[in-house]
């Protein structure tokens, strides 16, 4: 299963698992910088499913803001 981050339809990450039971696992950290009214999402490939609320996440965090604008 490969997992990638992608911002505005780019890839900017990726996780890769692949073994021999089901439970496998995965993570990505990044920084990517944003503008407002960027979309950031996670895309699954490859794999069946991602397994379910408990064990899945995705945060996104604010870093700091252009002085300029």
């Amino acid at each position: 299963m490969t997992v990638h981050l992608i911002v505005n339809g780019k890839i900017k990450a990726n996780s890769f698992a692949s073994g021999s039971s089901n439970w496998d696992q995965g993570s990505i950290s990044s920084i990517v910088r944003c503008e407002a009214g960027q979309n950031v999402w996670i895309s699954v490939r490859g794999g069946t499913q991602l397994y379910g609320e408990y064990f899945t996440s995705f945060a996104g965090f604010f870093l700091w803001g252009d002085a300029t604008g």
